[in-house]
């Protein structure tokens, strides 16, 4: 992750995703590798973090200090006070609701949860509906991030497919959102102006 992804990438898709991210629901933002879910879901905590609301980022692929070392660096030392980053909590399903419920519950002006990534825990079937649940009692929008394989066909079709998806995470998922950019298939894979939210 680099500052050339906070300078290229396009803000009003951002804005878009922010505006999938309702009180009260969980979306499932899936993406093949290297796509730009990390980036995008800092992005769009930025934004939320920006109206004053907090955001807790759950970082299960990188550790905290990296990820809270990369956020300073990318927008500023400021976007710590309202993002809280944790990495620590145990990688199950059930101590990950518990968490997500204590923290919501003990936190004034929460905007958002995330989730990165989902299949770092050891989920099951109808993870998504109780993620949904949660965001309801909270009153607070959870973006869940998951990976999805890469293209069956490289010559033809890259958009992300509903059938590309865990069907784990598919369980009783109220919103789903495929993450694409043309661009990272071509010779420029840096962020432009080219990323596609798509409903799945």
């Amino acid at each position: 992750m680099t500052n050339t992804h906070k300078k290229s990438i396009n803000l009003m898709s951002v804005k878009m995703l922010s505006k999938i991210l309702e009180d009260g629901h969980a979306t499932l933002l899936v993406g093949r590798a290297g796509i730009g879910k990390t980036t995008t879901a800092l992005l769009a905590s930025q934004d939320v973090a920006k109206m004053g609301k907090k955001v807790l980022y759950i970082s299960l692929e990188i550790d905290k200090h990296n990820m809270e070392e990369h956020i300073a660096k990318t927008y500023g030392a400021t976007a710590l006070k309202n993002i809280v980053v944790v990495d620590s909590i145990e990688w199950n399903e059930k101590a990950a609701l518990a968490f997500v419920e204590k923290v919501g519950a003990t936190t004034d002006n929460l905007g958002l949860v995330v989730i990165d990534y989902m299949q770092l825990f050891n989920t099951e079937p109808g993870v998504m509906e109780k993620l949904d649940e949660m965001a309801n009692k909270l009153k607070c929008p959870i973006l869940t991030l998951a990976q999805i394989p890469g293209p069956r066909d490289p010559l033809g079709n890259k958009k992300p497919l509903r059938k590309d998806v865990d069907s784990n995470l598919l369980k009783g998922a109220a919103r789903v959102i495929g993450l694409y950019r043309q661009s990272f298939y071509t010779t420029n894979r840096n962020f432009v102006d080219d990323m596609e939210f798509l409903p799945l």
